[in-house]
């Protein structure tokens, strides 16, 4: 029998809560890890930028994660909404918070296990499409796959898939923040989502989900401040 195992992990960095479900447990299976067993990591924001770059600078890129560095590489798949750029563009876009880590720090998601991160949210075109850019080629250079963003549309809505344990994980990425960040046909941008219009992201999941044995819709939404989108 299949059995997966899911850690949900949410917080800002630090991260202010955790909690477990068992599909079924080693202890009451008798089993060992093995195909059909897969332990899945699921984080909150990660921002990495601002005081945090500099904190990781002077303390090293495993300084954020405290304690939990344990937890987060003891998993089979770890998928993060990356919460900043990575980069070194200084073409800020106007807006009242712009988030961007140094293109090193990506160390910090290499030393935390990170295999996917969702890059549609409000702060991955902080630095435009320049910012963009080179947080997508830094994060293909440290080999963590990603989705949500892209050069387009059909690149920001393609899932990241991946078989771990034998088993096929699919995972999409979307935001209903930043319309005006939308990718086009030859525009680069988010995959935005209407949540009063998810026909497109449904049929993104129809599309997907024959192919695999689970699916994971990782959303960036809602507002600041409040408990429902």
């Amino acid at each position: 029998m299949r059995c997966l195992k899911i850690l949900l992990m949410s917080g800002y960095i630090l991260f202010s809560s955790f909690s477990a479900y068992y599909a079924d447990t080693l202890s009451q299976s008798g089993k060992t890890p093995k195909d059909g067993f897969l332990t899945i990591g699921l984080t909150g924001d990660i921002m990495l930028g601002r005081l945090v770059n500099e904190v990781i600078t002077a303390e090293g890129y495993l300084y954020p994660w405290g304690n939990m560095i344990e937890l987060l590489t003891s998993t089979d798949l770890n998928i993060v909404n990356l919460e900043t750029t990575l980069t070194t563009s200084t073409s800020r876009v106007e807006k009242t918070y712009n988030f961007k880590a140094d293109p090193d720090k990506v160390q910090s998601l290499i030393a935390a296990g990170t295999d996917v991160c969702n890059i549609a949210n409000n702060h991955i075109l902080d630095f435009d499409v320049e910012g963009l850019f080179e947080t997508m080629v830094t994060l293909e250079n440290a080999g963590i796959l990603y989705t949500g963003a892209g050069l387009n549309i059909y690149k920001a809505r393609e899932p990241v898939v991946v078989t771990k344990n034998g088993l096929t994980i699919g995972i999409i990425g979307c935001t209903d923040n930043e319309p005006g960040w939308n990718a086009g046909k030859n525009r680069p941008g988010t995959f935005y989502v209407n949540v009063k219009k998810p026909e497109e992201l449904l049929t993104e999941i129809r599309s997907l989900r024959p192919w695999v044995d689970i699916l994971i819709l990782t959303i960036h939404w809602g507002p600041n401040m409040r408990q429902k989108p």
